[in-house]
């Protein structure tokens, strides 16, 4: 199985070179081949028979295992995670980067935040209960807002974190104008906003004056890859950012990324960049490691999970060895 994924995302990554560097004939050869294969690879994929969960002539083999999963797990943790110390698993992973984010904010106890984009609930959980704040979050997934809302709906924190269900594109539309917070978080999601830019503008609105805090973990493009980038090397970027929803207007160096911020207002700026192998270099291994040990158990896994897994952690392993893309935490202030 790990074989076959590797070449299937293998001959998927040559498409792009195949469509940008022929053309006439040739072209139009080397993408049918190419079609063949995928569609071959996907048939072994499809029809591959998964002997770990029961080996041949055992009764039961593995299938207890579903018997001991835990569900719902206890976290629900999805962004890229700060992998600077030992033997961190993902959830931990996870609460570490935003732990960065909050320590370069100075979150004070007591306080009032915006949290956009949180996902199943997480950050708003460990921003209430670690940090004694009053949370309200947003997100536009329906999904994961259903899921962030039931899980705390049974807990202690539940008059304490506020979920809505919106686009960070629009917060108008959602929040009222006279709701103001002492901090906003974006933790690894404002690169996705349509556009990041329109967003932070929004945010002076609702940060309290004279020290209101805007936190973001985000990406930026790096400086030295924009001036010797080929046109293979950007197109395949640009369809890395197409398949992932990220407008390519919102990677910028982290120079510009801090300009605009200065431009709209913003005070008391940081830009801390982070290790590229500390952000993507440790996610891609997680990704890895959890494809591995599923595989082992016999977890059954869809087979779009399984590359989902597989291509991730190879593109995350790219973006931790290339200098393309620059993790940073960013820190504003309203004045």
């Amino acid at each position: 199985m790990y074989t076959e994924l590797s070449i299937f995302i293998g001959y998927v990554c040559i498409i792009p070179v195949i469509s940008i560097c022929t053309n006439g004939l040739i072209k139009d050869i080397l993408l049918y081949s190419h079609a063949l294969g995928i569609s071959c690879i996907l048939y072994l994929l499809i029809n591959q028979v998964n002997t770990t969960t029961t080996e041949k002539n055992e009764l039961y083999g593995l299938r207890h295992l579903l018997f001991n999963l835990r569900l719902p797990p206890t976290t629900l943790w999805f962004n890229m995670g700060l992998w600077d110390k030992p033997d961190l698993t993902f959830p931990q992973a996870c609460e570490n980067l935003v732990h960065a984010v909050a320590k370069v904010m100075d979150i004070k106890p007591v306080s009032t935040v915006l949290d956009v984009g949180f996902g199943c609930g997480d950050s708003c959980i460990v921003l209430a209960e670690q940090y004694t704040l009053k949370v309200t979050g947003i997100t536009n997934e329906l999904s994961q807002w259903r899921i962030a809302s039931d899980r705390i709906s049974s807990t202690k924190l539940k008059d304490q974190i506020t979920l809505i269900h919106g686009s960070a594109d629009d917060l108008n539309q959602h929040i009222s104008s006279t709701e103001i917070y002492d901090y906003i978080v974006s933790i690894d999601s404002a690169y996705h906003y349509n556009t990041r830019w329109d967003f932070l503008k929004n945010a002076l609105t609702y940060l309290k004056p004279k020290g209101g805090t805007i936190g973001l973990y985000d990406l930026c493009i790096d400086s030295e890859f924009l001036k010797e980038v080929s046109s293979m090397q950007y197109s395949f970027l640009k369809l890395i950012c197409k398949a992932s929803h990220i407008p390519i207007r919102n990677l910028v160096t982290v120079e510009e990324y801090q300009k605009r911020l200065v431009d709209m207002g913003y005070e008391k700026i940081e830009m801390i960049s982070l290790d590229r192998a500390h952000v993507f270099g440790g996610l891609s291994e997680s990704f890895n490691d959890q494809y591995n040990t599923v595989m082992k158990y016999g977890i059954g896994v869809s087979l779009s999970n399984k590359i989902f897994l597989k291509g991730s952690s190879f593109i995350f392993g790219l973006f931790g060895t290339k200098p393309w893309l620059v993790p940073v935490i960013v820190k504003g202030e309203k004045a």
